[in-house]
């Protein structure tokens, strides 16, 4: 079992202001994220990674939750959760956006990769978009 690094330092980078917050549990190769509940899947060669959550600052457009996906207290990538709302409003807005995941409810799920990585993690960099294709949101219980 893999816990998640938790940092509790504001960090600035490319214009928004990110607020750590919670370590999620990782299970083997399998994360699932319960309080907005997806799935992803990772390969072998991300074994040791962590993840943790974080408030991303949009401005005017308000904030929003986020799970960091990376090593040591770097982020490869996240998966931004929105309201449907504000989803409309970023998608209007210039500027980099996030992309577009799926939705549950109310919730609009995107993602972000890194510009900025450590170089010896580019076997884990490239196997990004294979992760994401993983994404699924899970069948609530009732």
């Amino acid at each position: 079992m893999i816990v998640g690094l938790l940092l509790s330092a504001i960090i600035v980078s490319g214009g928004f202001y990110y607020i750590q917050t919670q370590a999620e549990e990782v299970v083997n190769s399998t994360y699932e994220n319960s309080e907005y509940g997806f799935i992803l899947t990772f390969p072998d060669s991300w074994e040791g990674y962590g993840s943790a959550g974080r408030i991303l600052d949009w401005g005017d457009l308000g904030t929003s939750d986020s799970v960091d996906f990376g090593f040591e207290e770097d982020s490869f990538f996240n998966i931004s959760i929105h309201s449907k709302t504000q989803w409309t409003q970023i998608e209007a807005s210039d500027g980099p956006r996030p992309q577009y995941l799926g939705e549950n409810g109310n919730c609009i799920f995107a993602y972000s990769i890194a510009q900025d990585y450590n170089q010896q993690y580019g076997q884990q960099m490239d196997q990004i978009p294979n992760i994401i294709e993983t994404f699924a949101l899970k069948t609530p219980t009732l």
